[in-house]
């Protein structure tokens, strides 16, 4: 649950994902790879799925097209 600092807790939980979005570019093995993606939905999706979409229609829409991004 979140408590407080919503924007603030989302956005740090994107800028950590934009970070391992480039460390994930460098990576030549394909485990550690695959565990950075995997990293990124960890992060991401819980997140998402505990937001009020009436409150943070915005913030879910911006999660969402990372997680598209991350998925595809």
């Amino acid at each position: 649950m979140i408590d407080g600092w919503v924007t603030e807790n989302v956005k740090i939980c994107q800028l950590i994902s934009k970070l391992y979005k480039q460390l994930s570019l460098r990576e030549t093995d394909h485990t550690r790879l695959m565990a950075l993606i995997q990293r990124r939905i960890d992060l991401i999706e819980p997140m998402r799925n505990l937001l009020n979409p009436n409150s943070y229609y915005t913030l879910i829409t911006e999660m969402a097209a990372e997680l598209a991004d991350i998925y595809s």
